[in-house]
């Protein structure tokens, strides 16, 4: 099944770019998916946080680690084809699972998601790394963007907390600074990727 998804070009596109679109990885989960996450917004886990930033306005709700508590997140999950394709993207010979992670912003919210790299979030180290980025809603406009290669720099971005702005690690010399938006390479769909 997984392989109707990923071509053997696509493998190569994600090893060089780290970036690829998907299109109909989770279409059958799209429903499940809204009710899982609606299920998250009324009953959020302890890492839930709504992201509010004086001057800024609309929702801008965040949460993650709750796949194993939300039947919704862990049945599309486990019933996608994305542990097999993540398996042939990365080249591995297997795939566990690291979390989920819920975003939900309404249309118009000003605060933007801070540029960052996901890796340096994880606190885990390696190379064989994936997220999967599964809009639920048709996006046209602020929608996600990618620089191509920078999965293979030997600095990762320097992560900050979102609302604070400040330095997520003490030692923030190991990271590079975000990158300029002037140089990105953009990864926008015209419509989502379900």
């Amino acid at each position: 099944m997984s392989q109707s998804f990923v071509t053997s070009d696509d493998i190569e596109t994600y090893q060089r770019d780290g970036v690829i679109m998907i299109p109909g990885l989770f279409a059958e989960h799209v429903d499940t998916l809204r009710k899982g996450v609606a299920t998250n917004m009324q009953e959020p886990g302890p890492y839930a946080s709504e992201n509010r930033k004086e001057g800024h306005t609309g929702l801008f709700f965040d949460d993650y680690c709750n796949w194993e508590r939300i039947p919704e997140l862990r049945g599309a999950i486990l019933s996608s084809s994305a542990a097999e394709v993540a398996a042939l993207l990365m080249r591995s010979q297997s795939v566990q699972m690291f979390h989920d992670h819920v975003l939900v912003k309404e249309p118009g919210t000003s605060m933007a998601t801070p540029w960052h790299q996901d890796s340096p979030y994880y606190f885990v180290a390696g190379r064989q790394t994936l997220s999967f980025w599964v809009p639920l809603d048709p996006v046209k406009e602020a929608t996600l963007r990618c620089v191509a290669g920078s999965h293979a720099w030997t600095r990762e971005v320097l992560p900050t907390r979102w609302v604070s702005e400040e330095s997520f690690f003490p030692d923030a010399s190991v990271y590079m600074p975000v990158p300029d938006p002037e140089s990105e390479v953009t990864c926008s769909p015209e419509k989502s990727g379900i």
